[in-house]
């Protein structure tokens, strides 16, 4: 017989066995001991609150993910996120710019009054906007490159973002989009200490 006693919190089980009992017994009053840290685990974690002062940005990242804060050069700041159990990187780079370059590095273009994302062939392009920023979106097959070269093709995801005064965020992937999406809804531009 297993007798389980709450001692004032859900994360603090003391547990009893009678002497003489199966080691099936035991087994299921260790599950019964573990049981309210798996309950623990499911409550969802608080967003964490990225802030690159220098950059001009800050980012609450979805609970989970985790980011590794990277310089290119000075005039470009990031990060590399990556998502839960997952091994794709996010890009995450912020710069001083124009409109017209974000949409220059990223290979938006307009055809026709249409934006399009340029890789491997052309797909269509999404412009929307919010108070802070003016942006397209897309997914595009792109040829991937690994350490020893070529690899294959793969659809990369990309998101540019305008400040409407000289900022840009370019943020691409190769995954969904929906993910990236995900992601800028915690992204602010900030007014930069350096830059």
């Amino acid at each position: 017989m297993c007798e389980v006693v709450l001692v004032s919190s859900a994360r603090t089980s003391l547990v009893r066995t009678t002497k003489g009992r199966q080691r099936a017994g035991v087994l299921a009053c260790l599950g019964l001991l573990l049981l309210p840290l798996f309950v623990t685990a499911q409550v969802a974690p608080v967003p964490r609150r990225i802030r690159r002062a220098d950059c001009g940005f800050q980012l609450d990242l979805p609970a989970g993910w985790t980011a590794t804060i990277s310089a290119l050069n000075s005039k470009r700041c990031g990060l590399a996120v990556t998502r839960p159990h997952q091994i794709e990187r996010i890009e995450l780079w912020v710069l001083n710019a124009d409109f017209e370059r974000g949409t220059q590095d990223l290979g938006f273009e307009k055809e026709n009054d249409q934006w399009v994302l340029q890789g491997e062939g052309s797909a269509p392009a999404t412009a929307f906007e919010t108070p802070h920023w003016v942006a397209l979106k897309g997914s595009v097959a792109t040829r991937i490159y690994g350490r020893k070269g070529y690899v294959g093709l793969g659809d990369q995801s990309r998101v540019l973002l305008f400040d409407r005064k000289g900022r840009i965020a370019e943020i691409t992937g190769y995954v969904d989009l929906e993910h990236l999406m995900e992601l800028i809804e915690g992204f602010e531009f900030t007014d930069a200490t350096s830059h």
